[in-house]
């Protein structure tokens, strides 16, 4: 995610993936063919980074080299936020982006640690909000 709006969450990557064509399950794969350097797309706003997508495919970059610029985008500004509390032990990463390998190397490359990722990662936070709502009625009914 960001502190900003939706340019780093998995909305935004199934964005980018219909803009170029692409199912959102693609795009690791897509990353891992990039052949040049990753393309700068700096917006935060989900909104502006599609108009950089549409300007990319405009002066015929690849759509390799577009989805892997975009993976460093997010991993940039994630590093951003990581470094604002800092890293003590390791890195978890879960959610639907985190299926993305193409994404989860642009973190690891950014952070330079290697990042942890759960076997089912798009279901864990709402495994945990269950686990939580469950102890929530435990202690109510308790009182």
């Amino acid at each position: 995610m960001n502190d900003r709006c939706a340019a780093g969450t998995g909305k935004f990557l199934d964005v980018v993936a219909l803009k170029l064509e692409i199912g959102v399950d693609e795009l690791g794969d897509y990353h891992f063919k990039s052949t040049g350097t990753p393309l700068s797309v700096s917006s935060t706003c989900a909104v502006f980074a599609e108009s950089e997508i549409i300007g990319l495919l405009g002066n015929n970059h690849s759509v390799e080299d577009i989805v892997c610029g975009v993976h460093y985008s997010i991993a940039k500004r994630i590093v951003k936020l990581v470094k604002r509390v800092g890293v003590k032990e390791g890195i978890y990463f879960d959610g639907g982006p985190a299926m993305n390998g193409g994404l989860v190397s642009a973190i690891e490359n950014e952070l330079g640690h290697a990042i942890f990722i759960p076997q089912y990662p798009q279901i864990t936070t709402s495994y945990g909000a269950a686990i939580m709502g469950v102890d929530s009625y435990k202690y109510e009914q308790s009182l």
